[in-house]
């Protein structure tokens, strides 16, 4: 599959601002920060990613995850990561470059710099839909030479830090990393720092376990992104979620997109075209699409008379929409999604002009049929003060039932004059949607077509349980272990009502 095909159409190019005194030379990277305190994380990604995420949205500050694409056999693509990687980017907290392998920069040819760069890069926008800026080497000093050359060539803010904590050495403690942050906090807070752990460590993680970042809250400091404490912009494109395909993978060997992209012809860029999505609207293609034809363009200024390839545009098969939506304030793809009974994917694919993070109010959009509709027998309206169990008390379901076919609702709390599916009686005696029993009779055979229906009373298979704590959600439990958010809520499908405290 083509690179260019990742679902990903929105990608906005963004203009690069002047990033101060501590940027002025491009061969010099950035130490610290303009102003308040950056504390960073390599080594990424991590078990404790969700973790230290969380740590610092309870003390409201923002971090920075420096990421690799695979380090020591732990791959980005894999569904644990996706997840943790989106949920920190959800959080606000800053996802930056530490190369696709933790490798030292000194060894490196050029090519082989151009590799772990842009296939980091790569990844990062069919996970996230942006492609960040920021880059920090994973071992050692780069030369004046090699940070001048992936500034220029990959259009990267390259940064150091002042502060290391050291946690990756021999002996490194969590005391002795809290101790490291004591240290910078009496320095007070008119001091800035861009400070480098690793998330990878038990020393770094369990160091802010013991209060590090809370130590330079208390000490006055602002805990910001990388991005922010230089005053420009954390990502060079900014678009939407891809969609997993075969090409979401560590194995084997990498191939720039620049060489397996066909393109329909070589263009010239002109003085005014500056950015890829420029380039991309004059041919009637994507601005990433651009790029991942193009992956040696730094996107946010392109040279005039710079030969830019313009791919092909894959065919596709035309959507067929059940009906149209006006978006409202607030509106993302998942919340639209959940208002239909559609995937977020399905969604995204029949309106591939969005950014699924930033939908304008007021944007008209295609409703696509769904993959797996529940078969409804009734729709019933509802009046104040319904929820999910009065409403299957009514029509003699479950509550599964219900919340299983109107997955867009809040059993506890859905509006009057809301449209309910009512499923038909079968459908509270399967545990999900995808269990289907399909019988044919005559006057002397019954064949059952499915063997996999599941008597709603009986209790799923679970791997464990475990007992929520105050703050969870079905979202954060996924997170920790690793599954969707979906599989939780099928799992432990009693009622909203109770008072549950273990799933």
């Amino acid at each position: 599959m083509s690179a260019i095909s990742i679902a990903i159409s929105v990608f906005l190019a963004l203009a690069s601002p002047s990033f101060g005194s501590l940027l002025a030379r491009d061969d010099v990277a950035a130490q610290n920060c303009n102003h308040d305190f950056a504390y960073t994380w390599d080594d990424g990604l991590s078990l404790w990613q969700v973790d230290i995420v969380d740590e610092f949205t309870c003390i409201g500050g923002k971090t920075t995850f420096f990421v690799h694409g695979n380090n020591q056999g732990s791959c980005i693509y894999s569904e644990d990561h996706v997840q943790s990687l989106r949920y920190a980017f959800e959080s606000g907290h800053q996802i930056a470059s530490n190369s696709w392998s933790n490798v030292d920069f000194s060894s490196l040819s050029q090519s082989q710099i151009d590799i772990e760069i842009q296939r980091l890069d790569e990844a990062i926008v069919k996970i996230l839909g942006v492609k960040p800026r920021f880059f920090r080497a994973p071992q050692g000093q780069l030369s004046a030479s090699t940070i001048s050359y992936i500034e220029s060539k990959h259009g990267k803010i390259v940064v150091s830090t002042d502060s290391d904590s050291g946690d990756i050495q021999g002996g490194a403690s969590p005391e002795g990393n809290l101790a490291f942050y004591q240290n910078l906090a009496k320095q007070g807070k008119s001091k800035p720092h861009l400070s480098r752990s690793y998330a990878t460590t038990v020393a770094g993680v369990d160091g802010l376990d013991f209060g590090s970042a809370e130590t330079l809250i208390n000490a006055g400091f602002k805990l910001i992104s990388v991005a922010e404490c230089l005053d420009t912009n954390a990502y060079e494109a900014v678009g939407s979620y891809g969609v997993r395909d075969s090409s979401w993978t560590c194995d084997g060997s990498w191939t720039s997109p620049a060489t397996s992209t066909t393109c329909s012809q070589t263009y010239a860029a002109a003085a005014d075209d500056k950015t890829c999505e420029k380039i991309g609207a004059r041919f009637g293609v994507s601005g990433l699409a651009i790029y991942l034809a193009n992956p040696y363009l730094n996107c946010g200024d392109i040279w005039a008379y710079t030969p830019v390839c313009i791919p092909t545009v894959a065919a596709t098969l035309p959507t067929v929409c059940v009906q149209k939506y006006t978006a409202a304030k607030g509106d993302t793809c998942s919340k639209i999604a959940g208002l239909f009974g559609v995937t977020s994917e399905e969604l995204f694919a029949a309106n591939t002009f969005v950014n699924c993070n930033d939908i304008w109010q007021g944007t008209s959009f295609c409703i696509p049929k769904a993959s797996n509709p529940t078969s409804c027998v009734s729709t019933y309206t509802a009046s104040d003060g319904d929820t999910c169990k009065k409403i299957a008390d009514k029509y003699g379901l479950n509550t599964a039932a219900i919340r299983n076919a109107n997955t867009f609702v809040n059993c506890d709390d859905i509006w009057a004059h809301t449209p309910i599916c009512i499923p038909g009686k079968t459908a509270t005696n399967t545990a999900t949607a995808t269990a289907t029993t399909t019988t044919a009779t005559t006057t002397t055979t019954t064949t059952t077509t499915s063997t996999s229906t599941t008597s709603a009373s009986a209790a799923p298979t679970c791997a464990s349980t475990y007992s929520a704590a105050k703050g969870d959600t079905c979202l954060k439990i996924a997170n920790n272990f690793g599954l969707s958010e979906q599989a939780i809520k099928n799992a432990n499908t009693f009622d909203d009502d109770d008072d549950d405290d273990e799933v």
